[in-house]
């Protein structure tokens, strides 16, 4: 019999670490419906990803100093990378 990537987890009675495998299967899928929430009162299954409106509006944890610093010490390493700075 083959071995899963749960079977520790099932012999201990962890029946969650299953539930958070298959949704991370439906999310590589894009498979939303799919999706536990893993909230024990969720009305409706899955979750509904949606887009964001402006993603320069989003808050980050790092300042866009931090960011024109970092991608100017990659391209500093990278001097001869045809991609451009992240």
């Amino acid at each position: 019999m083959a071995s899963t990537r749960n079977d520790h987890n099932e012999t201990i009675g962890n029946t969650d670490m299953k539930k958070r495998f298959a949704s991370l299967d439906a999310v590589y899928g894009q498979r939303w419906q799919d999706v536990d929430s893993l909230r024990r009162m969720a009305e409706v299954p899955g979750v509904h990803p949606e887009p964001w409106t402006d993603p320069r509006s989003i808050r980050r944890w790092y300042t866009a100093d931090d960011l024109a610093a970092a991608r100017a010490r990659w391209k500093a390493d990278h001097p001869d990378s045809p991609r451009p700075a992240p």
